[in-house]
């Protein structure tokens, strides 16, 4: 059982105990969980801000949605992404010990969340393309705000990203490339990603529950495929056999979750991706970047 703050704690304040319990023996008792997954989500969540409640709730959350049906359990997760993508900048103020359960049920979010996606259940792709995202969120890692993102809005996404000089940029995000809006929207090859970079002195998680993923690539890399497709699927072993961190450089958070999506047959959405290794241009200074490193998350 994950540690968790009892509703009698002062951490609560003046916030309602007997609605929140009422919403987790709820959510742990029923099986359509709709519009008890909303009723938190208002507890959690204030416009675009996390509210303290959050950092309390989460241990409860997880321990229902490792133990509820599939169906239910997918839905638990992807609202619980979305929920912590960005909690890191709402901490401020909560009580350790809150923080310390909440750190450790994420932990814990993450690996059974990997477990669960390392046995093949079938699952359609923008579905598996959410909790993929929602791992790098658990895990704490930037690129986890990819969970409410429009880059991977269907069909054209759209994103923004802010040259070293700090001009802000536009692009629309397609399966074939990254483009700026003024420019011929002629299909990519999708970036060979150098072998020098396999070099890059990757910090290791302790606690990495991403090995397990390492199988599908392996398989992945025994297949025909392009060199490019190779590449990427390279990079992402290279990073799953050390785990992924906050500090992991976010080109390489694409190339994971590109190669985790392109090994479950999601070709289309993991090319996407992929072309985060596009090189773009500022439309302000015409400095040249790949897309990835300056990406706005």
């Amino acid at each position: 059982m994950l540690k968790r703050i009892g509703f009698s704690n002062k951490f609560w304040g003046n916030y309602d105990t007997k609605l929140i319990s009422s919403l987790i023996e709820k959510l742990w008792k029923k099986n359509n969980i709709d519009n008890i997954i909303l009723d938190i989500d208002d507890l959690v969540r204030e416009d675009d801000k996390r509210t303290p409640v959050l950092y309390g709730i989460v241990p409860y959350i997880v321990e229902i949605a490792v133990k509820k049906e599939t169906k239910e359990t997918k839905k638990i997760w992807n609202y619980l992404g979305c929920w912590v993508f960005n909690q890191n900048q709402f901490r401020a103020g909560i009580n350790t010990l809150v923080l310390e359960y909440f750190d450790e049920a994420l932990k814990f979010a993450e690996s059974r969340l990997c477990e669960f996606l390392s046995k093949g259940y079938k699952i359609d792709m923008p579905e598996l393309e959410n909790l993929y995202t929602c791992l790098f969120a658990f895990a704490g890692h930037d690129f986890g705000c990819m969970v409410v993102d429009t880059f991977r809005d269907y069909e054209e996404g759209y994103a923004s990203c802010r040259c070293k000089n700090g001009h802000l940029n536009e692009f629309a995000v397609y399966d074939n490339g990254v483009f700026s809006y003024n420019e011929n929207e002629k299909e990519k090859d999708i970036f060979v990603v150098p072998q020098s970079e396999l070099e890059y002195p990757f910090e290791k998680e302790h606690k990495n529950n991403w090995k397990i993923f390492i199988p599908q690539i392996d398989k992945c890399m025994q297949t025909e495929t392009s060199l490019s497709i190779k590449s990427h699927l390279r990079i992402a072993m290279k990073v799953l056999e050390q785990g992924i961190t906050k500090h992991l450089p976010m080109r390489f958070a694409f190339s994971v979750c590109g190669s985790l999506l392109y090994c479950n047959g999601c070709t289309n959405c993991a090319n996407r991706f992929f072309h985060a290794w596009d090189k773009v241009v500022c439309s302000v200074c015409a400095e040249e970047y790949i897309f990835a490193d300056y990406w706005c998350c």
